[in-house]
């Protein structure tokens, strides 16, 4: 496969018209995940956004009537870079939420939001329960408040700046771009020019896609084990230069990987952000043309 652009010439394309916007890093949404202040505070750069990021909202809530972070008022867009700190039996039930279709979407999210709520006859939710011995109700009810402020994870775009989740550090606002032409670190999986563009959650949801990228339908599975393997050799060089590849400094990220129709859940869909403009393997730098603002 030819590598994007500028992985063969170092270069980086950008357009003259970018769309840009002020957001700050979301303390409040980081210290609800039980990250305290001080680690906030020492740990600037694994809670920071920094250039080249792919910048996630998470001001808005799956379930606004009961979180109290999501009615907070806010001058700008309230964004994380990574999901450090957020438990990882919530975010595999996020990235399982991701996976259903319309009607299950719907469903299971009707039953985390009321747990005592009639099940459909023959729904996601009773598969779920008859499968998983582990997942049941009393789970829920043990969980029911750290569910309750699990964010509806929405994208903005690339942040151009820097800034820090906790005021001591630094500045708390930068840019981000939700419009233009950019460079950017590419995910676990190959694109193609002209590939639509969705993001996917690091290590969470990879178990998810086949090799391609591409959704499948037999790995629709609630609590699967997260894959935690980095890359090696030349992928894993292009991360770690990224910023991505070293735990001590950044990662559980979003990345962007190609959207696929065939077999595509409903959160599949509500996350599509971009164009790929040039083939690129994965992990290394790819071309893409934003238009989050458009979507």
């Amino acid at each position: 496969m030819a590598t994007s652009l500028a992985s063969s010439v170092g270069t980086r394309v950008e357009s003259a018209s970018r769309h840009m916007l002020q957001c700050r890093v979301h303390k409040d949404r980081y210290l609800s995940w039980n990250v305290d202040n001080e680690t906030l505070r020492r740990n600037k750069h694994q809670f920071s956004m920094t250039k080249d990021e792919l910048v996630v909202d998470t001001a808005s809530s799956m379930f606004p009537a009961r979180d109290h972070i999501c009615k907070q008022p806010h001058p700008y867009p309230r964004v994380v870079t990574s999901w450090r700190g957020f438990d990882h039996e919530l975010m595999s039930i996020y990235c399982f939420m991701m996976s259903l279709n319309t009607r299950d979407f719907f469903e299971f999210k009707k039953f985390m939001e009321n747990p005592h709520t009639p099940m459909l006859s023959g729904g996601v939710v009773k598969r779920v329960l008859d499968d998983h011995e582990e997942l049941s109700q009393e789970m829920f009810m043990k969980k029911i408040k750290q569910i309750h402020t699990m964010p509806d994870f929405r994208v903005m775009g690339y942040s151009v700046g820097t800034a820090y989740a906790h005021e001591y550090n630094g500045d708390t606002i930068a840019s981000v771009m939700i419009g233009g032409l950019a460079t950017v670190q590419n995910g676990r999986y190959p694109m193609a020019t002209g590939d639509p563009i969705c993001w996917y959650v690091q290590y969470a949801e990879e178990s998810y896609f086949d090799e391609y990228g591409k959704r499948d339908p037999k790995k629709v599975i609630m609590h699967d084990k997260m894959s935690m393997n980095r890359p090696t050799g030349k992928q894993g060089h292009s991360m770690r230069n990224s910023g991505f590849g070293d735990p001590s400094l950044k990662d559980k990220v979003f990345l962007p990987k190609p959207f696929f129709y065939n077999h595509a859940s409903f959160g599949d869909t509500r996350r599509i952000f971009a164009k790929c403009l040039s083939n690129a393997a994965p992990f290394e730098k790819v071309d893409i043309m934003i238009a989050s603002q458009s979507i």
